[in-house]
């Protein structure tokens, strides 16, 4: 499995986006 980095960020990304939660929008 071959992940790359810009990836493994957009997912970071939006798990901890949802996790805070859509308040900035």
């Amino acid at each position: 499995m071959l992940l790359s980095t810009s990836h493994g960020v957009l997912v970071c990304v939006v798990v901890l986006h949802l996790s805070v939660g859509p308040s900035e929008y």
